[in-house]
């Protein structure tokens, strides 16, 4: 089977090829402003007319709320990009992760960006062509709004990069009310704020849709690859030499849904070595098996041989000796387990009877080998939990279908969110040839009711705004030549 990889760098080639054709193909028709190729239609134009004509009272009514959410992404960018300043001298260790980089595909993947997941092509082009006309069609309806002509709609080119347009008469613009004004440059990123929402729920809706409990969270600790000693395939113990020579694509198809690693621990306190046995299941032998094959300084996270992972139990946990699983009682039922009580589990299969082991790290208490996902404290955290559709907090959570399918969509809505929401900030900064700048114009306009100074203003907000951003270049670049230059 080809790697997507592969696949998506063919449709990145492809891309880069149509759009030199495209170009090329239209030479008289494209223009060149500033750095961007400029192709200029009338695409939309019918659309962007009849939404402004049909519904004109929600419109207004959505303008002030436009012009209110601009005045609230300006404050919470400006404050975030200094907290950043602040944050990244103040770090612990430095990141090694520039604090600038361009929204483009594979940049994640390169830089080794914590946190997000990789940002491939496809996403890439589908989410701009998603938020490029979201952004643009909303400025070009609360135009027609306001009366302001669209003269068209278009495509930029820099390059392979691509985004879209849609231009207003400037004159007309410039000549309407600035509460007008305000409300047709605001409507742009608010229109990118609503689309995160909209997909911010789509996203649950898929993930309720597409992922089941499959199998409890057994408890699982990690060991260093290279204490392997030996791992048991279709019953039969192989050495750590002979690890290093299995291919995984033979050996794939014949696991066994549970693998025992026997490990060799040096406890060096009491100067012996002593055999222990572990567990894998056979998706997480898969998963790590360069690191268990190359039996080196590597993490390796192993389940410890315990009642549950050893007994039969089918289905989602319930309750654990009568006690709902989701009920936060439950933690306080598990201390009380001693060593040799019967455990009572009931899942939507049926109900299991399993007899407690000693705790490996306190022998008088007992251990059945279950362990659970923590509960969130914080008030992201709190909200992610209620919003999320793997409430149970024993059990392990897994796509319903193919894996590859599963992580293409999630990944997907992950990077609409986020850049949604990123475009929807970024853009009001009061910055000049965003649209936040002249919205600060004419903020500070409406307040001061002189041209000159609001003009000065605009351009002391300008500069202020590039010297955070340098500020968060300079501080990073301190941090990684010295770690300790703040500290």
């Amino acid at each position: 089977m080809v790697s997507f990889i592969y696949i998506d760098l063919a449709l990145l080639a492809i891309f880069c090829v149509w759009v030199f054709l495209f170009l090329r193909k239209n030479k008289k028709k494209v223009k060149k402003e500033g750095i961007f190729m400029l192709y200029k239609t009338k695409i939309g134009l019918k659309f962007i007319d009849n939404v402004a004509k049909k519904y004109p009272k929600a419109l207004k009514v959505l303008a002030y709320v436009s012009i209110t959410f601009g005045f609230v992404a300006m404050i919470f960018m400006v404050f975030l990009l200094i907290e950043n300043v602040v944050l990244l001298a103040q770090i612990p260790e430095a990141i090694k992760t520039p604090p600038i980089l361009p929204v483009l595909p594979y940049v994640p993947q390169i830089f080794k960006v914590p946190g997000l997941p990789d940002f491939y092509f496809i996403h890439w082009i589908i989410i701009l062509i998603i938020l490029a006309t979201t952004h643009e069609f909303a400025h070009g309806i609360f135009a027609r709004l306001y009366n302001v002509r669209i003269k068209s709609t278009g495509f930029g080119f820099l390059g392979p990069i691509i985004m879209a347009f849609v231009e207003q008469d400037d004159k007309q613009m410039n000549k309407k009310k600035k509460k007008e004004q305000m409300a047709i440059l605001s409507a742009g990123p608010f229109s990118n704020f609503v689309f995160m929402i909209i997909f911010g729920i789509l996203f649950v809706l898929f993930l309720s849709l597409s992922i089941a409990p499959t199998s409890p969270l057994y408890a699982t600790t990690a060991i260093n690859s290279s204490q392997i000693s030996s791992i048991s395939l279709n019953n039969q113990d192989v050495g750590y030499l002979d690890i290093q020579s299995l291919d995984l694509k033979e050996i794939q198809k014949t696991l066994p849904e549970k693998i025992p690693i026997n490990v060799k621990i040096n406890k060096e306190e009491i100067n012996s070595t002593e055999n222990e046995t572990f567990l894998l299941t056979k998706d997480y032998f898969i998963q790590q098996f360069t690191q268990i094959k190359d039996h080196k300084n590597d993490s390796v996270v192993v389940y410890d041989d315990a009642p549950l992972i050893n007994s039969k139990i089918r289905g989602e946990i319930i309750k654990i000796n009568n006690i709902n699983a989701k009920d936060p009682l439950i933690f306080q039922e598990l201390t009380k387990i001693q060593p040799y009580q019967q455990v009572i589990i009931e899942t939507t299969k049926g109900e299991y009877e399993i007899i407690a082991d000693k705790n490996p790290s306190n022998e008088s208490r007992g251990f059945i080998g279950i362990s659970y996902s923590p509960k969130a404290t914080n008030v992201a955290g709190k909200i992610i939990d209620f919003i999320s559709p793997m409430k149970n907090p024993f059990m392990r959570y897994s796509p319903r279908y193919n894996q590859q399918i599963f992580s293409f969509f999630s990944t997907m809505f992950i990077w609409l969110v986020l850049l949604c929401f990123a475009v929807a900030t970024f853009n009001m900064l009061p910055f000049a040839f965003l649209d936040g700048g002249k919205f600060f114009y004419l903020t500070m306009l409406s307040i001061t009711k002189k041209k000159k100074l609001s003009e000065t203003l605009y351009k002391i907000a300008s500069i202020l705004v590039v010297l955070i951003f340098a500020a968060m270049v300079i501080v990073w670049l301190l941090r990684l030549i010295w770690p300790n230059f703040f500290l």
